[in-house]
């Protein structure tokens, strides 16, 4: 859980946002199992919102807000140097959660440490 909050900080995503934690516990459960990015809601949305006593639909948009902000603030040139590609559009936030994943594991392999698991 470091190793987000480490990349939390780098992308200037600030904690005082209520998405913050659902962001964060996002990334950990999609990390875990990258599948659950196709069935967002049930496996990520809900996990979280049972988690922190709320409902999917608030976690969804404190998420989209916390993406937002990220977008506005120099967010785009963030995500083009961790994926090394281009990004003309505000990615979903499933989008900006696999960009964030897909990094921390480059990350892991690159520094040797061990991969994040699976489940």
């Amino acid at each position: 859980m470091e190793n987000i909050k480490r990349l939390l900080r780098e992308a200037k995503i600030s904690q005082s946002y209520k998405g913050y934690q659902y962001l964060l516990h996002a990334i950990r459960l999609v990390a875990e199992n990258e599948t659950r990015l196709c069935r967002m809601r049930e496996e990520v949305y809900q996990k979280i919102a049972e988690m922190f006593h709320d409902n999917y639909r608030n976690v969804e948009k404190d998420i989209r807000t916390i993406r937002d902000k990220f977008w506005n603030s120099q967010g785009q040139l963030f995500l083009e140097k961790i994926t090394g590609s281009k990004i003309d559009d505000k990615p979903y936030p499933r989008e900006l959660i696999e960009y964030f994943v897909d990094y921390l594991k480059d990350q892991d392999q690159s520094t040797g440490e061990p991969p994040m698991p699976q489940k």
